[in-house]
């Protein structure tokens, strides 16, 4: 029975199989075309595994990243994972919340787990503790030594008594003489961001010791300072001296210093490789063992920018070479792109790249400046060289320049921070912040009343760096009250030693002076006017002198009688001027020169006068407009002596650029010596006052120049003079 039994059922096992298989001929058991066929039950996926990422599988003590869980079912398909658990198996190495964001406490390994519809996914996360913060200098530390006596409490000496403000005013286009801002202490000047502590003198002691303070108590490593050299090709003597008192301020308070060489913006003497080799070799000759002088490796720090290649790299490595001959290794700093023939030079050590450039747009590609930051230091560390990032808090030129509008953002602070951390994501040997102090390219990263974005804090941006390297900055004592500019005093020590300032004159009927005087600290107490002056010489056809009087044809003082503007005047290429001495005897004085003159080209003037600490004192420069109309201007000779040392007896020299310059009137003021003013309500009594009174004209029907200022319950005449040309 089993023999014969066998082929049938292996038959039917195979009809089967093949009805399974051929489903569209309807093999059910029935050979019925128009039977319904049986589809089969489809089964439903279900969850097979977890699958968990996480963007970064190291991350730094202290950083966070986001956890992802995704379902796959049996067939590794995506599918659904539903409601997620999330654990660690290391809850005090990295910790994640309900959302997956993991967070790295300390240093170690753990899993992340998703926990999902009885599946479970993981993954791994290494912590490490962050690497310390690269060392942050800060370079254009910047030498200001070009500023009046009674800012700077220093007597005037060389370039500094011929020009006491040219590190402010930019070749005289800007005078800081002028006020602005409607304030008594702002005085205009090309610095973009205004310093805490005003114009300052670098060659005053107190300053730099508070600078260097500021640095120290910030954490720097050092500060770079910037020296120039003069037209031979050596650095400016005057700039030495200071750096030599910077050097034994830093000693005494534990801080390192070290050279910038601002070769890139000097002539072709200073940049000639010969010459570049003496100047580095006998400066470092002679600081590079100060205890305070700044070293990496033991080595003394030149830095110098070299993006223009004003050298052949045969020429750079032989400078490298001659120069450590005489004074042994030395850690050359370049700034400049990572170049093959750079990254070559066995004797470089570290290149300073400049990734955030500023732009006309002033907008950041902070993606692109993380991926450069990178490559940059990858490739110059391949090379066995320090990597260096350079790095602007901010950046703007349109007042130093107004040539440009370049620009780089503070974005309150949050431009320096982002370029720290990137350095520090980068791994950069150090960063090296660009300015300490230059006011001028509102970069700088001192106290200051204002830098584009300023909230209240003028020590913001040291208090970030002080941040960045786990410090708390803590603010240092001012400089005593003499070291800083008088007009400022009051806002930082709570002392009045700036006058009042005037504006809006108003002159009714011809005779009925008007005008507003307000002080920020004291009540105004008076006002005064005066009409061309306490002594005064028109220069028409004849010299019409009041106690005042040309010294012509002296020297270079030739004048010539001509017209412009409908009235006649003298054209002259400089004048020596005299005040009689019945009228004013040698002695003290702070005195205003008030000229008439006519506007046209676009050279400066200025004046040069006797003072208690030079013969040869000069004032600001006022460069003309070339308008075209007569004008007048007030110069202020601080400490004048009136005392005849200008030459054949003068007291003063008007000097100009282009040896062409008209004047009509010459006028010599002293204040407290003019014509009385009154409150309009009818006392002094007020921080803000209208004043008035009578004015007499000549009636002569020519041009005079009306001056106003007050003076204040301090006692100080305001240095804000208000002036108008009146017939």
């Amino acid at each position: 029975m089993r023999s014969l039994m066998a082929p049938i059922v292996r038959v039917a096992r195979r009809v089967a199989a093949l009805c399974a298989v051929v489903a569209l001929a309807g093999c059910s058991g029935s050979t019925d075309r128009n039977s319904n066929p049986t589809v089969p039950t489809p089964t439903t996926p279900t969850l097979a595994s977890v699958v968990v990422t996480l963007r970064q599988d190291s991350l730094v003590v202290g950083d966070t990243a986001s956890a992802t869980a995704a379902g796959v079912d049996s067939q590794g398909r995506p599918i659904a994972t539903g409601s997620v658990v999330w654990s660690s198996s290391g809850p005090s190495v990295a910790s994640v919340s309900s959302g997956g964001v993991v967070t790295a406490l300390t240093a170690g390994r753990a899993q992340i787990i998703a926990t999902a519809g009885g599946k479970q996914g993981q993954v791994a996360v290494s912590v490490v503790v962050p690497k310390p913060p690269p060392m942050i200098i800060a370079q254009e530390f910047h030498l200001v030594w070009r500023t009046p006596r009674y800012v700077s409490g220093q007597l005037p000496t060389g370039l500094a008594a011929f020009n006491p403000w040219h590190n402010w005013s930019d070749d005289f286009d800007i005078d800081p003489e002028t006020l602005v801002g409607g304030t008594t202490w702002r005085r205009n000047t090309v610095s973009e961001g205004y310093p805490l502590l005003g114009p300052f003198d670098s060659r005053n002691t107190d300053v730099l010791r508070w600078q260097i303070r500021l640095a120290k108590n910030a954490g720097l490593g050092g500060v770079l300072v910037d020296l120039f050299a003069n037209d031979a090709g050596d650095f400016d003597p005057e700039w030495v001296s200071i750096f030599a008192q910077l050097l034994d301020i830093s000693s005494q308070e534990g801080f390192k210093i070290g050279v910038l060489d601002e070769v890139a913006f000097g002539n072709a003497a200073t940049k000639n490789p010969t010459t570049m080799t003496k100047r580095a070799t006998n400066f470092l000759q002679r600081f590079k063992d100060h205890p305070a002088y700044l070293s990496i490796d033991g080595e003394p720090v030149y830095q110098f920018s070299f993006y223009n290649l004003f050298l052949s790299y045969q020429d750079l490595n032989t400078l490298f070479a001659n120069v450590e001959a005489t004074v042994g290794p030395v850690f050359w700093i370049v700034q400049g792109n990572a170049t093959s023939d750079l990254l070559a030079s066995t004797r470089l050590k570290a290149i300073q790249g400049n990734i955030l450039l500023p732009t006309e747009a002033g907008t950041v590609d902070w993606a692109h400046v993380a991926d450069s930051s990178q490559k940059f230091v990858t490739v110059v560390q391949q090379h066995a060289k320090r990597a260096a990032i350079n790095i602007f808090p901010g950046f703007a030129e349109a007042k130093l320049r107004r040539s440009t509008t370049r620009v780089i953002h503070r974005d309150h602070g949050n431009t320096l921070t982002r370029q720290l951390d990137l350095a520090r994501q980068a791994r950069a040997d150090f960063v090296v912040i660009s300015s300490f102090n230059d006011g001028g390219e509102n970069s700088a990263i001192t106290p200051g009343w204002d830098f584009e974005d300023y909230a209240g804090d003028p020590y913001q941006y040291l208090r970030i760096v002080a941040s960045v390297l786990g410090r708390t900055f803590v603010v240092p004592p001012l400089p005593p009250i003499d070291a800083v500019d008088p007009l400022i005093a009051g806002k930082l020590y709570g002392v009045d030693r700036a006058g009042p300032a005037t504006s809006a004159i108003t002159i009714t009927g011809d005779t009925a002076i008007g005008a507003n005087i307000s002080d920020d600290m004291s009540k105004v107490a008076a006002a005064e006017y005066f009409l061309d002056g306490n002594q005064s010489v028109r220069l028409a056809a004849t010299d019409q002198e009041n106690a005042l009087r040309v010294i012509h044809n002296y020297f270079n003082g030739a004048t010539t009688p001509t017209t412009r503007g409908g009235r006649v005047a003298q054209t002259t290429n400089g004048v020596y001027v005299a005040v009689h001495d019945l009228a004013l005897t040698p002695g003290d004085y702070d005195a205003y020169v008030v000229l008439e003159y006519f506007d046209e080209g676009t050279d400066w003037f200025g004046i040069e006068y006797a003072s208690t600490s030079n013969a040869f004192t000069s004032t600001s420069r006022l460069s003309k407009k070339n308008s075209g109309t007569w004008r007048t201007y007030v110069f202020h000779l601080d400490h004048a002596t009136f005392s005849g040392e200008e030459g054949a007896g003068a007291d003063f020299r008007i000097y100009s650029q282009s040896g062409s310059l008209t004047l009509a009137r010459i006028s010599v003021v002293l204040p407290g010596q003019g014509h009385a003013l009154s409150a309009v309500d009818g006392a002094f009594d007020s921080a803000t006052e209208g004043v008035r009174g009578s004015l007499v004209l000549p009636g002569d029907g020519d041009l005079h120049t009306l001056l106003v200022h007050g003076k204040d319950s301090a006692g100080n005449w305001g240095r804000g003079w208000a002036s108008v040309l009146v017939r």
